[in-house]
């Protein structure tokens, strides 16, 4: 688990495949700050709500 949802979470991620696919199966990821800064004033005003399941 990441602890990406605390209030503080770890600065640095470890991950370590144990069983990887023949293809795919990429590891990707975003700086979804950049992503925000990226939209426009009228879309940053919208509230939108996300639901984190694990």
């Amino acid at each position: 688990m990441d602890y990406s949802f605390t209030e503080m979470p770890a600065r640095i991620l470890a991950l370590h495949a144990q069983d990887i696919p023949p293809c795919g199966g990429d590891t990707l990821f975003t700086n979804l700050e950049a992503a925000y800064e990226g939209l426009d004033d009228e879309t940053k005003g919208t509230d939108r709500w996300v639901v984190r399941k694990s």
